[in-house]
């Protein structure tokens, strides 16, 4: 398990990376706190907004704030670690409006799969990772990359390592890729990146060839303090 590190660390080691592999977007960072930050864009309550559809504004600077009555959408509800989620509806609108799952039963095994882990405080916060305050615990960390850099990302996440699957991506909603998938791996003995954004409807959000590459805090700090001794360095 990778414990917390300093804010000021996590900004270096995403320079470092982000120097060595280029970044198509800014990193962005999730921290928990128990009132929205100033100026925070928080979804309307009872209306559905994208986590995604919100990048352009958190790309600016302004961060975004979630919480159980502003999810954003039932989905997120769930992924951000809120509330739980009404499988019925959810696996419908998976299979039958959006058809990414072959049918009822396969989209409801996926939602039944999530298991997020419950919010710590009352707001789950995106942003900037360079606006995140020096006082604030960064839980996971954003990359956003083309293939070219995922490329030294993916390789350099396997450097330090007996295994070679220290990174994954499974079929996710966009924001279970963000947050839930990298956040649950906090809590491994040896956590994974997760690469990600693969849903569809996401991508409009997002520039055309950018792919998310997400991990706990601690974790982006072990693989920036690798990049000496690797065929990243020196």
């Amino acid at each position: 398990m990778i414990r917390s590190v300093p804010t000021a660390d996590l900004k270096r080691a995403a320079d470092e990376l982000g120097r060595r592999t280029g970044f198509l977007l800014a990193p962005t960072a999730f921290y928990f706190a128990q009132e929205a930050p100033a100026g925070a864009v928080t979804p309307k309550a009872g209306a559905w907004t994208c986590l995604f559809a919100l990048m352009r504004r958190v790309q600016a600077g302004r961060p975004s704030s979630f919480s159980a009555r502003e999810p954003g959408c039932i989905g997120a509800s769930c992924y951000l670690g809120f509330n739980g989620v009404p499988v019925g509806p959810a696996a419908f609108y998976l299979s039958k409006i959006e058809h990414l799952k072959k049918d009822l039963g396969l989209a409801a095994a996926f939602y039944k799969g999530i298991e997020p882990v419950p919010a710590r405080k009352d707001h789950l916060v995106f942003t900037l990772l360079d606006n995140v305050p020096g006082d604030e615990e960064v839980e996971v960390v954003n990359l956003w990359l083309e293939a070219a850099s995922l490329s030294s990302l993916h390789t350099l996440a396997n450097y330090d390592r007996s295994a070679n699957d220290n990174v994954i991506m499974p079929f996710a909603s966009g924001c279970q890729s963000l947050w839930t998938l990298p956040y649950k791996e906090k809590s491994s003995r040896q956590p994974k990146a997760v690469a990600g954004s693969m849903d569809p409807t996401v991508r409009p959000y997002l520039p055309p060839g950018a792919i998310s590459f997400s991990v706990p805090a601690g974790r982006l700090l072990e693989m920036a303090g690798n990049v000496a001794g690797s065929f990243l360095g020196p």
